[in-house]
């Protein structure tokens, strides 16, 4: 060791460690260590690090950081490992996988949707042209949380001309367009606007999580399908009067993928209806009082006659389809007028031929580019008999967009006959015709009173036609023929 002494001593020492073996007589005396090139200055008890800190100074730490304490002693910090509940430090080898599930996120383009779609409450406002979302509002794109994204968010103004547009969120702006959406996505709404007051509404499209292609796989096989509800009742098959044809709907529950929507149920005398009109243009009548448009007491059809969709009433005793549709509407006002849509029967026949027909033969014209998604639910059999009309029968219709089955229900547990039949057609009242007397009694039609009767024996008849032949068929005795070679009437005597 050297010591130097120029009015307070300096000590020079090889290693730190010295210093603790000095005790200089006045405070202010210095040491270097050589091996960590420091200086200590005493102060009159200890040596300090001529700069440095007080060893009573703390370096504090933090989860996921520790060892942290004063400066009394060498401390070694260090970070924790990461768990599924707290932050931490990884291995190589999960930094390994995290890098690959990184690089995986651009090109899977997952997960992306709304973590809980069927409490999403979408509403669209027609006059400001923008939708809000409330409820449970979350959604995801690429797995980052969108932040914009929280109950009582609202889009900016699509554009003021009528058109379809389609709301979506591309990972960095809320965008409308006017061309569909491509299925990776962050899909919101859809709206067919139509001006303020005009056959606009929207449409809820806050799919889940689910794969993006396998979304545009169920949207192009299997669509919207009903799970629940949107049965018909209040109705009277075969009734006239008009409260007992005007069918109320219950509440439905539908699915759009993995996008759940329930419609509330439609009360009776206020249905929205639909037909065609040109040469394929989708025609709206809300607030009806029928579920089909009617001259009076005659219904009309939808007819297509070259080149243009017409209007033609129903023929006397004669049937006609009905059908009607479900669509995902959002909760506004507006667009729930068109939830459950009427679309006009397109043909007029018998009751078989229409019980045959399904949704696949109607014409919708351009409604699939009006509506982004719909089912069918039911088809409802309509008669015009006697100046008047009613429900003939219900059919409940399950399946899909794509894909419908059709199941009878409501039919009519009794039908009206005219003589010469008799009976309603139910098992202890079959139909049948009416009975004779008499054996070799007729049944004959009165034009006097304008009905069919029994005629007994004997019977006036102005001409009697008989077929000739060269003998008889019958050789019995009160036969008669007509003998074509004698040219008489023959009646045989049987002697």
């Amino acid at each position: 060791m050297t010591v130097i002494a120029r009015g307070e001593l300096t000590f020079i020492g090889d290693t730190a460690a010295e210093r603790t073996d000095i005790t200089p007589p006045n405070s202010g005396s210095l040491f270097l260590a050589l091996d960590t090139k420091e200086y200590f200055v005493w102060d009159g008890s200890s040596w300090q690090i001529l700069g440095g800190v007080a060893a009573s100074r703390l370096i504090n730490t933090m989860a996921p950081l520790t060892g942290g304490g004063d400066l009394s002693a060498d401390r070694t910090l260090a970070i924790s490992a990461a768990t599924s509940a707290s932050a931490g430090s990884m291995s190589a080898a999960d930094k390994a996988i995290v890098d690959k599930l990184n690089a995986l996120l651009p090109i899977s383009k997952d997960p992306t949707g709304f973590t809980d779609p069927a409490n999403v409450i979408v509403t669209y406002d027609p006059t400001a042209r923008t939708i809000a979302l409330t409820g449970t509002v979350a959604a995801y794109w690429q797995s980052t949380p969108i932040s914009a994204l929280t109950s009582g968010w609202t889009s900016g103004s699509h554009a003021n001309s009528n058109g379809v547009y389609y709301l979506s969120y591309d990972g960095s702006s809320f965008v409308w367009s006017t061309t569909p959406w491509t299925f990776e996505k962050l899909q919101i709404a859809y709206v067919n606007y139509r001006g303020v007051g005009g056959d606009t509404f929207a449409i809820r499209e806050c799919h889940g999580l689910m794969p993006w292609q396998a979304h545009e796989e169920f949207h192009e096989t299997i669509g919207t399908y009903r799970e629940s509800g949107g049965a018909l009742g209040g109705y009277v098959p075969a009734s006239t009067a008009a409260a007992n044809r005007r069918p109320t709907v219950s509440a439905c529950v539908m699915h759009d993928e993995d996008n759940v929507t329930t419609n509330a149920a439609l009360a009776a005398g206020s249905y929205t209806q639909m037909y065609l009109t040109s040469t394929g243009v989708v025609t709206w009548v809300t607030a009806a009082a029928e579920i089909v448009p009617v001259l009076t007491l005659n219904p009309y059809y939808n007819l297509f006659s070259t080149p243009n969709w017409t209007q033609v009433l129903m023929a006397n005793n004669s049937y006609m389809s009905v059908w009607l549709i479900a669509i995902p509407a959002t909760a506004s006002v507006q667009s729930q007028k068109y939830r459950f849509v009427w679309v006009q029967g397109q043909s007029n026949g018998n009751l078989a031929s229409q019980t045959g027909l399904t949704p696949a033969s109607l014409n919708l014209g351009n409604f699939s580019s009006l509506a982004s998604e719909f089912v069918f639910i039911a088809q409802v059999i309509l008669r015009y008999t006697g100046s008047n009309w009613d429900i003939n029968s219900v059919i409940n219709i399950t399946g899909n967009k794509y894909l419908h089955t059709s199941s009878p229900a409501g039919y009519l547990t009794a039908v009206d006959v005219q003589t010469p039949l008799t009976g309603n057609g139910t098992v202890g009242t079959p139909i049948s015709i009416i009975p004779g007397a008499n054996t070799g009694d007729f049944i004959r039609f009165n034009a006097v009173s304008g009905v069919w009767e029994v005629a007994a024996e004997p019977i006036a008849l102005k001409e009697l036609l008989l077929t000739p032949a060269a003998a008889p068929l019958l050789d019995a005795e009160g036969a008669m023929y007509y003998n074509s070679t004698a040219k008489a009437v023959m009646v045989c005597a049987n002697i």
